[in-house]
């Protein structure tokens, strides 16, 4: 678990990264259904290839939140929105959300209060708990499904995840996150 404390909000997150994940029917069957203890972002890994790309979209959910400007539901479903580039909140959800056959799973959690840190992860979500770094997330990125939610031009191939170097990544992560913060502007 990665935690993280934003210095200009009360909030604080935790991030969980999972891999082999038995139950993601039933986690978003029971999302769907407005479960309270499913109070929680669940997101697909297939397009993440970076902390700093969630740790954007978070800032920017927060930011929205704290100045209730939300135009989610709440602000673990404003934190998927924010991960897409386009100002379509079933588009993001649905490229960015849980998948009905993912067997990986990124989980962030918007704590309140200290006191409010009362849930056991590992009782919603039947997998391997591993520690999330770019690394692991660059490995497993999907470049076709990222080319989709981002309309990156030219398109990139799986393929070419070995010829990627350090500065490529770094380009890829700028225009990411560019397009995190400046949706809608």
């Amino acid at each position: 678990m990665l935690s993280v404390k934003i210095p200009q909000f009360q909030q604080s997150l935790q991030i969980y990264y999972f891999e082999n994940v038995e139950n993601s029917t039933e986690i978003r069957t029971k999302l769907l259904s407005g479960q309270d203890s499913h109070n929680f972002a669940f997101v697909n890994p297939d397009v993440i290839f970076s902390k700093e790309q969630l740790l954007s979209a978070c800032y920017r959910a927060l930011l929205d939140y704290n100045s209730g400007k939300i135009r989610t539901r709440s602000i673990h479903s404003e934190i998927i929105f924010c991960l897409g580039s386009s100002g379509n909140i079933v588009d993001s959800l649905t490229r960015f959300g849980i998948k009905e056959d993912g067997n990986r799973l990124i989980i962030l959690k918007v704590i309140e209060k200290e006191e409010d840190v009362e849930y056991t992860i590992d009782e919603i979500v039947k997998g391997d708990n591993k520690d999330l770094d770019d690394a692991l997330l660059r490995e497993n990125v999907d470049f076709k499904q990222m080319q989709k939610a981002y309309k990156f031009q030219p398109s990139l191939s799986n393929s070419a995840r070995e010829d990627f170097k350090e500065t490529d990544w770094s380009l890829l992560l700028r225009k990411t996150v560019d397009l995190i913060q400046l949706r809608g502007c």
